[in-house]
């Protein structure tokens, strides 16, 4: 790995997403700005990148009936289809070099999720499942993990001081996890994965399904009143 790391940024050309490219340079990092799927990106002879990092679109709050098709449509192919045509794009040239780190930028407010977060919420969610498929089927090569934050500029030092930590070769070794950052916070999420386990001596009924759910009852969690309880 260079002494400096090589980063290429998945950006927005404008918008409050748009002050994290200089963030990075700030903080030492040598940055090469992919636009789109990368197709067109031109790497400098030599230049080899340690990792990408994806950054997301900026959504605008909307309730789940109020979504427009056409614009969900447009969204939702930029920000999927991008985040996977570039990270393989990058993942391909990192491998040929040792390895290296796929980052995977969503908004805080997507997770894990907020009223009137509809499009973002299912776009960060897609990019996490985009980045455990990635971390599974390229544990050997590449980490890939998913960092929620806003791009609120009192969280940036501590999200850019996370980034070069997985982006570096002391972070490879965390991989197919979701975190957020925030100036004085980190968590860390839990990945989907089975609670409880219920058995059945013959095939389901309702009413056995119906007790059983039942039981459970104190470990479902519930939406109410807008909040997650």
């Amino acid at each position: 790995m260079s002494p400096t790391l090589r980063i290429v940024l998945g950006a927005v050309p404008a918008g409050p997403w748009s002050i994290v490219a200089d963030c990075l340079k700030q903080a030492g990092a040598d940055i090469l700005i992919a636009t789109g799927d990368g197709a067109a990106l031109d790497f400098p002879d030599g230049w080899v990148p340690d990792a990408v990092v994806l950054l997301p679109q900026d959504y605008s709050v909307a309730r789940f009936d109020q979504l427009d098709l056409d614009i969900w449509c447009a969204q939702q192919e930029t920000e999927t289809d991008q985040r996977f045509a570039l990270s393989q794009r990058v993942f391909q040239m990192m491998a040929s070099a040792g390895g290296g780190a796929i980052v995977h930028v969503v908004d805080a407010r997507a997770l894990p999720g907020a009223t009137g977060q509809g499009a973002s919420m299912i776009a960060a969610y897609a990019a996490a499942g985009l980045s455990r498929g990635t971390a599974l089927d390229m544990r050997e090569r590449v980490a890939s993990n998913v960092v929620a934050v806003s791009p609120n500029p009192a969280d940036m030092d501590a999200f850019v001081a996370f980034l070069k930590h997985l982006c570096g070769p002391a972070g490879r070794a965390i991989s197919g996890q979701m975190a957020l950052i925030e100036a004085d916070r980190l968590q860390l999420f839990c990945q989907p994965r089975p609670v409880r386990i219920g058995h059945s001596d013959g095939p389901w009924s309702e009413a056995a399904l119906a007790a059983q759910v039942a039981d459970w009852a104190d470990d479902l969690p519930r939406l109410g009143n807008g909040r997650q309880q």
